[in-house]
């Protein structure tokens, strides 16, 4: 079975990553997931579907329990686990789906797959002052982990109104094969730092942050 990834941030905190290369049967046998239980996304696509089974394999796997996962998303879209006290998040590109857990803070993650393509939205999400300071070398890099640190924090925050480019703001780095920067959300009155880490893992950017 392909985990494409886990890392193990500390004590608390633990990432895992999975490349999805199964059939939907494969994925259920795996994960003991019954059919019954799939019905929740019946009505969805095979993708959809092939996703709802690998998160829940991946959340059996971190929290080492083969009981059902009771996963819901609240009024924004933030997952929880229903009868767990720790913190998650999630993130999906391609066929890969990637679940963090923590056991005591809020976390955020994301996981993109490097291409051009981002420059074409770079103005939906980058400030002035980051397009200045992301130029040059090793940009598509950058652009993908301010994508991804803004959407970090935007999955910490978790209650919606947040103008990427305008509310968000990526503190500069210099780009490595991994690395540490912070992300700046102000919001009227609220103002929050998080860390943020990186990491190219393949075609793979991840980031992710913590509540500080």
């Amino acid at each position: 079975m392909p985990l494409y990834y886990d890392k193990i941030v500390d004590s608390d905190c633990r990432i895992c990553i999975w490349e999805i290369a199964e059939t939907k049967e494969e994925l259920l046998t795996a994960s003991h997931i019954s059919e019954d239980e799939l019905k929740e996304v019946e009505n969805k696509t095979v993708k959809r579907q092939l996703e709802w089974i690998t998160i829940r394999l991946l959340l059996k796997n971190l929290l080492k329990t083969s009981e059902k996962i009771l996963l819901y998303y609240d009024a924004y879209g933030k997952p929880h686990l229903n009868g767990v006290e720790k913190h998650i998040s999630i993130s999906h590109t391609k066929q890969f789906v990637a679940v963090i857990v923590n056991d005591n803070k809020k976390v955020g993650l994301d996981i993109e797959i490097t291409a051009p393509r981002i420059e074409k939205i770079k103005h939906k999400f980058l400030s002035k002052k980051e397009n200045d300071w992301a130029k040059g070398n090793d940009s598509l890099e950058k652009l993908f982990i301010i994508w991804g640190a803004k959407e970090s924090a935007f999955k910490i925050y978790a209650e919606g109104g947040i103008e990427f480019k305008e509310m968000l703001e990526v503190k500069p780095f210099d780009y490595s094969e991994k690395g540490e920067t912070f992300v700046t959300l102000k919001k009227n009155i609220i103002t929050c730092a998080y860390p943020v880490w990186w990491e190219k893992i393949g075609e793979l950017m991840m980031v992710y942050a913590l509540e500080s």
